[in-house]
């Protein structure tokens, strides 16, 4: 019956829904939209107010590389979620657009803003300090150049590609397995390679991908759990 009702529909019926879907999006995805602003606002003040030198001290400061996670780690990891990184028209259409934007807002929409912060927020701060054990390791291996635990290293990209692999669970169950692949062998399309190893952003990339994909599934799983009527099973069935 609703799919006949969704058929039979006006134009101005159907206008009026979409219109009142719009007017909730404040309500139901606060953290999606207030990320956005404090991204394009910290991006335009970085990148577009301040002094080249002085837009240079900011990004050195709040790039999530190993020494500056050894020396002030609240800062980096708070602050380089708020700067977007350089990149073409493409990376930010699929960081900013996509992930952000479409993903946490679908996430925060479907299974609260808690549940959805957590699952992006798990991806930046569980891939950043992941990958900077790689990039040690990979240094003292001779695998990394030295440099490297130095480099800028900055952005919500991690975030981002964490809340793609979040909404997984969400999906139909015949695109789970292709958004999965996409979401942990996309990166490796544009890695720069030292040996068999990739460069520190791919690794964490694919890291964050592993954990929005624990993190949403776990989240996606309570919160229909905490919907279920008591006395039923998971498959809706009533228990003895």
């Amino acid at each position: 019956m609703r799919h006949q009702i969704g058929r039979d529909q006006t134009p101005a019926a159907r206008s009026s829904l979409s219109l009142q879907t719009l007017a909730q999006l404040p309500r139901r995805t606060p953290a999606t939209l207030g990320w956005l602003l404090l991204l394009g606002a910290g991006t335009a003040v970085v990148k577009g107010m301040l002094a080249e030198e002085t837009s240079q001290r900011v990004l050195e400061a709040i790039s999530t590389n190993p020494d500056n996670l050894a020396r002030h780690p609240l800062l980096c990891l708070t602050a380089s979620p708020f700067v977007a990184a350089d990149g073409t028209w493409l990376d930010h259409l699929l960081v900013v657009g996509l992930g952000l934007t479409i993903c946490l807002g679908l996430l925060e929409w479907r299974i609260g803003t808690v549940r959805a912060l957590a699952a992006a927020v798990s991806g930046h701060l569980g891939a950043t300090l992941l990958t900077a054990v790689v990039v040690v390791a990979a240094v003292d291996a001779g695998r990394y150049p030295a440099e490297v635990m130095h480099a800028l290293d900055y952005g919500v990209s991690y975030a981002s590609i964490a809340a793609i692999a979040a909404v997984t669970p969400l999906l139909p169950r015949r695109m789970r397995r292709w958004w999965v692949a996409a979401a942990v062998l996309y990166p490796l399309t544009l890695a720069d390679w030292y040996g068999l190893l990739p460069d520190f952003t791919t690794v964490g990339h694919i890291l964050s991908a592993a954990i929005g994909l624990v993190a949403g599934t776990a989240a996606v799983t309570l919160r229909r759990r905490g919907r279920r009527p008591a006395g039923t099973d998971p498959r809706g069935a009533a228990s003895p």
